[in-house]
């Protein structure tokens, strides 16, 4: 368990909205927020794809850039 920290808490009507993502590869990507995490394909055009609830919250875009750096071999996330 982390310790207590004596940091300043953001107002209780803060929200947060979703957090975007450079990938390379974005049909692969969508495919593992569906089908792995369970999320929901929101909208998708070609370059970019949002997925969220089933209630429609977005959670996470991708943007899709395959230009975008890959994560070494042998590595997680």
């Amino acid at each position: 368990m982390l310790p207590m920290m004596n940091a300043s808490r953001l107002p209780p009507d803060t929200h947060l909205g979703a957090v975007h993502l450079r990938v390379a590869d974005l049909p692969k990507q969508v495919a593992f927020y569906e089908d792995v995490l369970g999320f929901r394909l929101l909208a998708e055009d070609g370059a970019t794809g949002a997925l969220g609830t089933a209630e429609g919250r977005p959670l996470v875009v991708l943007h899709g850039d395959p230009l975008a750096p890959r994560r070494p071999a042998g590595t997680t996330g």
